[in-house]
Order: structure tokens, then sequence, then C-alpha cells
């Protein structure tokens, strides 16, 4: 059996949802809405059993179960996915460094332990570990579990635009809804208001009534391919100069692009840029303003090749890493 472990609710994680869909000789079992050190993890504890922790708020749970399987020898894999680097967010307060300083050391505790298997979410993540650590961390990338570019609704000048996951200004800032909505584009919100002011949320609602802003509430992350296709841009946006948004490769950009939706991204995006611009799918917000949306040539075989190397390549490194290759 596969467990994942999670701390909060997993039903709207995209990246469990593609990991579940690898075909395994396991099967998988979520485990969320965990403590951060939880005991009831012991009763999964078996011969041959794999763990995958996800996220740093998973890594004194898993010191936990290693040192209980090695004492009981108990014989199991277990995998750190690491979802991001440690880094300081937004307010840097006494609390944030604090809780920086314990993942810090948790983290570094983790990586010395021999036998632990770690996969991460891009290659730029994956070679600040490797500097970092001197530890080889395989890529997993957050792709869709199926590739179907010509499914969409190709760009007929409606200029609708989706943007999925948190709702907040560092996210989706005010002036830039304001910005699309002015230039005659729709933009559905689907997610969750997390982090936010209640001046945000005020102005945000006025918005809401005022222009052509809908916010739709949560979603699924196995029906998100039935909401993007529809559309004609995706929209990922991070006010945000961290090394874990330079590297990042959003499991919402790469499900859109396997929708065949072009994805509007902000500058700063390193990775995305460097992996799929080519491809001509990715448009940055001058693209819009000066109306290229139309005229720009977009390669549907440069894509598609990609994004199928991207997810053999992942498949590959997660079932080796659960230990089946």
């Amino acid at each position: 059996m596969i467990f994942h472990i999670y701390k909060g609710d997993a039903s709207i994680s995209s990246r469990l949802h593609f990991q579940k869909t690898i075909p395994t000789i396991k099967k998988h079992k979520i485990v969320d809405n965990l403590k951060y050190l939880d005991f009831k993890l012991f009763k999964y504890s078996g011969d041959n059993s794999v763990f995958i922790f996800h996220q740093h708020a998973m890594l004194l749970n898993l010191i936990m179960v290693y040192f209980f399987c090695m004492v009981k020898m108990i014989k199991v894999r277990i995998v750190f996915d690491v979802h991001d680097l440690n880094e300081i967010k937004y307010n840097k307060t006494v609390k944030s460094y604090v809780f920086f300083s314990m993942i810090f050391a948790l983290e570094f505790i983790v990586f010395k332990l021999p036998g632990v298997r770690f996969i991460t979410v891009s290659k730029g993540l994956s070679r600040l570990l490797w500097l970092k650590y001197n530890k080889k961390v395989p890529v997993v990338y957050n792709m869709s579990d199926d590739i179907d570019l010509l499914s969409c609704c190709k760009y007929n000048n409606q200029k609708r635009i989706v943007y999925f996951g948190q709702i907040n200004q560092n996210r989706l800032p005010l002036d830039l809804l304001v910005e699309l909505l002015s230039g005659g584009y729709s933009v559905d919100i689907y997610g969750y208001f997390s982090g936010c002011t209640s001046s945000y949320e005020f102005e945000f609602e006025r918005l809401k009534n005022e222009c052509k802003l809908m916010f739709k509430g949560r979603y699924s992350p196995d029906n998100i391919g039935d909401l993007i296709r529809v559309y004609d841009f995706s929209l990922i946006y991070f006010d945000d100069d961290r090394l874990n948004i330079k590297f990042c490769m959003p499991n919402k950009l790469l499900q859109s692009l396997s929708l065949g939706v072009p994805v509007i991204i902000s500058e700063g995006l390193f990775e995305i840029y460097n992996t799929l611009s080519l491809s001509g799918f990715i448009y940055s917000f001058d693209d819009l303003t000066l109306n290229k949306g139309m005229s720009k040539c977009i390669d549907y075989n440069c894509l598609e090749a990609k994004l199928n190397k991207m997810k053999n390549v992942s498949i590959k490194n997660f079932t080796s890493c659960i230990g089946e290759v």
C-alpha cells in the first residue's frame, strides 16, 4: 500500500490526484487532516508499505515513522515529496522566523537519514536541493493525467480568462483584475480566500457586482479539465520574488496546457519561461495589452512533445522512487 501523508484536506490537491493515476502495483491510500505529530500513523506501518510525506508540515511525522519502523524492524519505504523550498513567506515576523528555523532543522535531519527517498516538483528545485544537501532529488511534475490539446475551445476573441487557486493580494491583485476587466476580458475565479484582508474581500465583492468578474467557488481536481477547456486563457500570477516562485511549475499551468489552453503568467517565473515558452502557449501581460493574443504563433507539436516527455519522466521517477522499477 502507498500511503500519502498530508496535513490538510488532500481532496483539493491536484498533485496527489496525478500521483494516484500513475499505474503501480500497490494501491494508494490518502491519510490527511493530520496533526504535526500524529501517532495514529503507527497503525499503517506494515512490511513493504510506502509512505509519501507531502509538505514540510509532515516532517516530524516522517521522522517519527522512520524511527518507529527501524526499532520494530518493519521494512517500509519512506519518501519526502518536497513541494517547496523552506523560505520565509510574505510577513517576516518572529513567529515566521521560529517556524522557518524549526523546519530548517527537521529538513536537515531528514536529508541525512539513510534510506529516505526524495522527489520534487521542478528541475530548478531539484538543482537547489542538490547544491544544498548533495542529494539527488528526481522531478515528478504536477502533470495532468490526460493530454488532449485539441479538446478545448480555440481562441475566438471572446477574451475569457479562468483562475484557479488561492485568492489574496499576492496571488490575485485587485489592480490586476481591474486592468483585465477594463481591457474587455471576463474573469471566472475558482478557489478560496486565504490570508487576505477584509478590505481586499470588500473590493473583490465590489468588482464581482459591478464588472464581468465571476466567483465560482471551490473546485475538485478530478473535474478541473471540464472546467478549463471552455476558456481562452488560464491565469497564473505571483507577486513574489522567492526562489520557490522563480522555479515553480504549478499544477494549474500543466493542467491548462495539457488541454491546449494558453496560460497568462506574471514576470519572474523563470522555469516556466525557460521550459515552455517556445511552444507559444505562454503569454505575458504585455502580450495581452499589446493585443498579441490573436497573432501569436503557437506550436501544438512542440507543446505535445514537451508535455509527453515531462509526463514520462514523472512516471519513471515516481515508480522508481516507490520501488517498482
